[in-house]
């Protein structure tokens, strides 16, 4: 269980506490009742109800603002959770990735060595289909070193001549295509792996900002001028 987990798991239970006390609150409520029923004195006994009901009144109150306060720290726990998992994501596939890179001292110095090649052969191109074919030749040669620095440089080349058309209704398009197929080829199921698990974050944070109490929800609603019906 992560931490983000534990936390949403405290929310609920804060709920269910609340919600076992609210049902303390009304039991005990119906048992006033079910007593002052029996009284001969029904005007007394709907004095002492009334007094009952404003206690009891009072008791939800302070269990929804406890509910509440408790909610909105676990919130401030949850959010610096979910930044520290995120976090942990990007680093993971990032520890991944290099694990795909040039593999000793060796292999480092023939990349360092053949980095300003490759770069300027990938930064000469000018159509950007010719960036993933690029790619794809290394790949099917079994050039490690040739694929790892495609894909920091070959990247960044398409990325450029996105940059450079930006705002160019349509001229763009090529490019964009070119760097979505170079994110394929290179074998894109790290990519896959880390949108899954930062869609999964996602949803955590979506439960975690769910709002669960009526207090919330009132105040939701006076921010942005929403009118409730009761």
């Amino acid at each position: 269980m992560t931490q983000i987990d534990g936390i949403l798991q405290q929310m609920t239970e804060a709920e269910a506490d609340a919600a076992r006390q609210t049902a303390v609150v009304e039991q005990n409520l119906g048992g006033h009742r079910k007593t002052l029923a029996t009284w001969s004195n029904q005007g007394l006994a709907a004095q002492a109800m009334a007094g009952h009901e404003a206690e009891a009144t009072e008791a939800r109150a302070r269990i929804e603002d406890g509910l509440t306060r408790r909610l909105r720290d676990l919130r401030r726990q949850g959010n610096a959770a979910l930044e520290a998992d995120r976090e942990a994501v990007h680093t993971a596939i990032y520890a991944e990735r290099l694990k795909r890179g040039p593999q000793g001292a060796e292999a480092w110095a023939e990349a360092n060595a053949r980095a300003p090649f490759v770069r300027e052969d990938l930064e000469a191109m000018h159509n950007p289909a010719d960036v993933v074919a690029y790619y794809e030749r290394a790949k099917a040669a079994g050039d490690r070193v040739a694929q790892w620095l495609t894909v920091r440089y070959g990247r960044a080349r398409l990325e450029a001549g996105i940059q450079e058309r930006a705002g160019s209704v349509g001229l763009g398009y090529d490019w964009h295509r070119a760097l979505s197929a170079l994110d394929t080829a290179i074998g894109d199921e790290l990519s896959a792996k880390e949108r899954a698990q930062l869609d999964a974050l996602h949803d955590k944070e979506m439960e975690l900002h769910r709002l669960r109490t009526a207090t919330e929800q009132a105040e939701l609603a006076r921010k942005y001028g929403i009118r409730t019906y009761t």
